[in-house]
Parts: C-alpha cells; sequence; structure tokens
C-alpha cells in the first residue's frame, strides 16, 4: 500500500482506504474494484491456459519421442490444435493484462 493525496482535502491517506478519513472524500470508485476483480480472473486464466499449453506440449513431445503404434493421427493433430489456439488466447489474455496495468 502506498501514500496519496487526497484530492478533496490534499491530506495523505492510505490508498487502499475507501474514503478519506478526515473530509471522507471518496478514494475507490467501482472502476477500480471492477478493474481488480478482472485483473484477477485474468491472471486466473493466464495461469489455466499455461497449464493446458504446457500439457499439450508435454504430450506431442512424448508422441515425437515415441509415436503410437498406428501412427500419429488425429489425436495429435488435435492436440497440436489445442496447443495453437491456447498460445493465441494466452497472447491476447497477456495483452489485456498489460492494458489494465
Amino acid at each position: 500500500m502506498a501514500i496519496i493525496t487526497c484530492p478533496g482535502c490534499e491530506r495523505d491517506v492510505w490508498d487502499g482506504e475507501e474514503a478519506c478519513p478526515s473530509c471522507k472524500y471518496p478514494l475507490q470508485d467501482s472502476t477500480s474494484k471492477y478493474n481488480l476483480e478482472l485483473f484477477r480472473k485474468l491472471k486466473t486464466r493466464l495461469v489455466l491456459l499455461s497449464t493446458v499449453a504446457g500439457s499439450c506440449l508435454f504430450a506431442l513431445l512424448i508422441a515425437m519421442i515415441r509415436p503410437p503404434a498406428d501412427g500419429y493421427g488425429i489425436p495429435i493433430a488435435t492436440v497440436g490444435l489445442i496447443y495453437l489456439v491456447t498460445l493465441y488466447v494466452r497472447i491476447i489474455t497477456k495483452r489485456n493484462l498489460a492494458d489494465i496495468e
């Protein structure tokens, strides 16, 4: 937490306060709370996407090292497609996070 200046009375207050203790000026509006919730959701999504991408990459590497008996086939193509889509959505999520920060 940091110390900020209250726009109402110009006293130093903590940025975590919802209102200034001396003049009751509202310091946090609903948009900052919305941005915090959105930031948390995007961070969670980024972790999940990273996990899925890592799992897909691991499956692809194992399939290349020791291919299935019937060849690569559709399952490997499906895992590859899931991996690419996950990477694409992960890039979009990182851009959205950068816009919020």
